[in-house]
């Protein structure tokens, strides 16, 4: 069990929990009771990331706790409206014809689909369309949930079991949190590695390698300012500069047009140094950062989750320190 507890009710915290290589297999908002987060779930020897943060740009401190089911929690047991349980009982459609296997229903019409495999596979499950805002959720064939999902790219939802499951069935989750009749493409496929981290990229979730090997578009040096317009979509956008020596660096996300920018800035070697939303005027960001000379990447995405690209005006300013 993992939760959450705002001090004197001046906070609305969230926890995500991942693995080890970034992959979120749980989230959650509110089901400690008022505003507090809680996480019940069954997790497999290994090392996962707990991450607690909030809504909204006012700091505010948390009480934290992970511990077992049986320890005494420090939250409500709150029963979500949206609580979803799939047994062995639970009618469901099967998915058959081998893998990669795909299906389009609505949330409303078909909420569960179950797939049995005959040998242990890693897997890769997506449920597509975001004007449904799907969310996805896996049980094992006893009805623990053992993954969930919303908001992976965009509004679509992915969940990926990099280590192999064991031969069984599984029953698969599909519900929408905006519009219940629409459409959502499900597909369930063999975990590939490349394709993952293509995915994590795209999310602006971890930073590409500057080898060569994927698009980035370099601003140079930052001797004194940079500014370049891009067009920010669904996926994120990539871009390198070069500090010339150590200084305070102001990166700044504008939207120039309807759009609700996020930013986050890496090192040369991937690790994420800071991120910011509405830091800025309105809905931009802006991160303040002492920076030592090298380069240094930024992921630009939008955070409206429409297929309509918005343009953002990014901005670094360079500056050093008085002699």
């Amino acid at each position: 069990r993992i939760e959450s507890v705002a001090s004197d009710f001046d906070g609305d915290p969230v926890i995500s929990v991942t693995r080890s290589n970034g992959a979120e297999i749980a989230f959650d908002d509110d089901s400690g009771g008022a505003l507090n987060a809680r996480i019940e779930t069954t997790l497999t020897p290994g090392t996962y990331c707990a991450s607690f943060g909030g809504f909204g740009d006012t700091s505010f401190t948390t009480t934290a706790q992970i511990g077992r089911t049986d320890h005494t929690a420090i939250t409500e047991n709150t029963v979500m409206m949206d609580e979803v349980v799939c047994t062995a009982e639970t009618d469901a459609v099967m998915l058959t014809g081998g893998l990669p296997v795909s299906r389009s229903a609505s949330a409303g019409s078909t909420p569960f689909y179950r797939i049995n495999l005959d040998v242990a596979s890693p897997l890769s499950i997506t449920a597509n369309n975001p004007t449904a805002d799907p969310v996805l959720r896996v049980f094992d064939g006893a009805g623990t949930q053992i993954g969930e999902n919303d908001d992976f790219a965009g509004l679509n939802a992915r969940i990926d079991f990099e280590d192999t499951l064991g031969p069984g069935n599984y029953c698969i989750s599909v519900s929408a949190l905006a519009d219940n009749t629409a459409p959502i493409e499900l597909t369930v496929s063999v975990f590939d590695e490349t394709a993952y981290l293509e995915a994590l990229y795209a999310r602006g979730d971890t930073a590409p390698p500057l080898d060569g090997s994927y698009s980035l578009e370099d601003l140079g040096v930052a001797q004194t300012r940079l500014r370049t317009d891009i067009r920010v979509g669904e996926s994120a956008e990539w871009l390198v500069f070069e500090m010339p020596e150590p200084g305070l660096a102001l990166v700044e996300a504008i939207s120039v047009s309807d759009g609700d920018p996020r930013i986050a800035l890496f090192d040369d070697f991937g690790q994420m140094l800071y991120e910011n939303d509405d830091g800025g005027a309105d809905l931009n960001s802006l991160i303040a950062a002492q920076l030592t000379r090298g380069q240094y990447l930024i992921a630009v995405t939008d955070l409206n989750g429409s297929e309509q690209r918005q343009t953002t005006r990014l901005g670094i300013t360079r500056y050093v320190p008085a002699r």
